[in-house]
C-alpha cells in the first residue's frame, strides 16, 4: 500500500495498487505505508455500491493479529475475521461492573423511531436536534441487516461531529457502536444509559431491496419494533415516501413501508405530513393484525437542519434534499418523536 488518506476510529482509508480501499481496523488491525495487503476487489469490479472502495482483507506484513477485546461475545462469528466485541450487556463486557442492567425498565417509555434507510436516520437525527437544540439525547441503533461495521458510516461520523447525534449501539453481527449489544432491546437500553431519550433504529449503509415485497433489508423492523412495543417503548415508524424515485414501487409510499405496515403485530405511531400520506398508510394496513396510529404533524425542515449541521446526505444515488416529499415524511416523524419525548 502506498498511502493512508484518512483515519477515524475503526477505519482507515488507503491507496493500494493505485486504487482506493478501506481497512476495518477492529477486524485486521491498522496498516502502515509499505505493508503488503490483500484486497477484496469483487464489489468494485462488479460496479456494486461499496462507496467506491476496495476492502483490505488481510495484512500480509503480519503473520497473525491478536485484537484483545473487552469481553467474550464474538461478532462476525465463526469467520476468520471474528472479533471480541465485548457487548455492554454481559458481565465481563466494558460495562459489566454496572450490571446487571434492568433492560425492561430502561426500554419502558423510551421513544423509538424505526427507519428503513440509513440516510433517513441522519436526517431524522438532524431534524430532532435542530428542533430541541441538542443531539445528545438522540441515539441510533444500527441493525445487522445491511453493512455490519458502523465505522463505514460517513453519515454517522458527520452527525456525531456536528453534535446532532448522541450514543450509538450495534446489534447482532453489526459492530462498532459506542455500545455493542446482542439485541434491539439491550441496545435501546444502552442508548438510554448513554443519555438518549429518543432512539432511532435502522440499518447501516448498503440496504438491499428487490421487487419482491418480502425481500428487503428493513423487514427486520417488524420484529424489532413489535418487541420494543411489547416491552413498553413508545414506538413509531418513519415511512419511506418519495416524489422523485423513478421506480413505481417506491413512488409515493414505498412498497417496503407498505409491507411493514401490513406485517406489524402491534400498533405503532405513523406520523404523516399530508392527507395523501395518511390515506396511503391506512390503505397499506387495511388487512393488518394491528392498525397504525396515524397522526398528522407539521414537518420539521430536514433540509435546513442538515444544512445547519453541514451534513450532505445521499440516498439511492441522489441528494436526500432533492426529494421534498421524502423530507416531509421524515420531518413529520422527527416532530412526532420530539413532541412525544417532550424535547
Amino acid at each position: 500500500m502506498s498511502a493512508i488518506t484518512s483515519e477515524r476510529p475503526g477505519l482507515q482509508r488507503i491507496e493500494a495498487d493505485g486504487r482506493p480501499a478501506y481497512v476495518l481496523t477492529d477486524v485486521i488491525g491498522p496498516v502502515e505505508v509499505g505493508h503488503i495487503v490483500v484486497l477484496n476487489t469483487t464489489a468494485m469490479d462488479r460496479g456494486l455500491g461499496t462507496g467506491g472502495f476496495d476492502v483490505v482483507h488481510w495484512n500480509l506484513s503480519r503473520s497473525s493479529v491478536d485484537l484483545v477485546g473487552p469481553g467474550h461475545v464474538m461478532k462476525a462469528r465463526y469467520t476468520s475475521v471474528q472479533l471480541d466485541a465485548g457487548t455492554w450487556d454481559t458481565d465481563d463486557g466494558p460495562h459489566g461492573a454496572d450490571g446487571p442492567h434492568d433492560v425492561r425498565a430502561l426500554v419502558k417509555g423510551t421513544v423509538v423511531l424505526g427507519c428503513q434507510l440509513h440516510s433517513h436516520a441522519v436526517g431524522l437525527a438532524a431534524a430532532i436536534a435542530a428542533h430541541s437544540g441538542s443531539g445528545a439525547h438522540v441515539g441510533f441503533v444500527m441493525t445487522d441487516s445491511a453493512a455490519l461495521p458502523l465505522a463505514l458510516s460517513d453519515n454517522v461520523a458527520a452527525a456525531q461531529s456536528a453534535g446532532v447525534l448522541g450514543p450509538t449501539a450495534t446489534i447482532g453481527q453489526a459492530f462498532g457502536g459506542v455500545y455493542e449489544a446482542v439485541t434491539a432491546a439491550s441496545a435501546v437500553a444502552a442508548c438510554r444509559v448513554g443519555g438518549a431519550r429518543i432512539v432511532i433504529i435502522g440499518p447501516g449503509p448498503g440496504h438491499v431491496g428487490t421487487a419482491d415485497e418480502l425481500s428487503f433489508s428493513g423487514i427486520d423492523l417488524v420484529g424489532h419494533l413489535d418487541l420494543l412495543a411489547r416491552l413498553g417503548a413508545t414506538t413509531g415508524l418513519a415511512i419511506r415516501w418519495s416524489s422523485v424515485d423513478t421506480r413505481p414501487r417506491h413512488r409515493g409510499l414505498s412498497h417496503h413501508s407498505a409491507t411493514l405496515l401490513d406485517l406489524f403485530a402491534r400498533s405503532h405511531a405513523v406520523a404523516v405530513a399530508t392527507e395523501p400520506m395518511a390515506i396511503a398508510v391506512q390503505s397499506a394496513a387495511a388487512l393488518a393484525t394491528a392498525q397504525p396510529i396515524i397522526e398528522h404533524y407539521e414537518p420539521i425542515d430536514v433540509a435546513a437542519a442538515l444544512s445547519q449541521a453541514a451534513i450532505a446526505v445521499a440516498s439511492m444515488g441522489r441528494a436526500i434534499t432533492d426529494d421534498p416529499e421524502a423530507l416531509a415524511a421524515l420531518g413529520s416523524a422527527a416532530r412526532w418523536a420530539a413532541t412525544v419525548a417532550q424535547l
